[in-house]
């Protein structure tokens, strides 16, 4: 089991995504009401996530991978469960350590 280390809130407080770092690490969107799992997204980090964002509109989620190679992840929440880009990000790049 690994520790949540990122989470959001969708705008309209209907429902929740949280990623997690390590072995088997995953996406998850909940309910924000009764908490129980609505999806289940691949996870394409082998070590996980770190930050976590979703679209104004709900529709889009957006995580950055954790160390040692950081990587952005687009998910369509009405799409697939595969992300709609993955783009590699060079470390040296990141402006923020985190």
């Amino acid at each position: 089991m690994n520790i949540i280390t990122c989470s959001a809130v969708s705008q309209d407080k209907t429902f929740i995504i949280t990623a997690d770092k390590g072995e088997n690490a995953m996406i998850i969107k909940w309910d924000a009401h009764t908490g129980d799992p609505i999806r289940t997204f691949a996870n394409m980090s082998p070590n996980g996530h770190i930050a976590i964002d979703i679209s104004y509109d709900g529709r889009f989620v957006a995580l950055l991978s954790a160390e040692p190679h950081h990587a952005l992840y687009i998910y369509d929440l009405e799409g697939e469960d595969l992300p709609l880009i993955e783009n590699s990000i060079e470390h040296d790049k990141l402006k923020h350590q985190f």
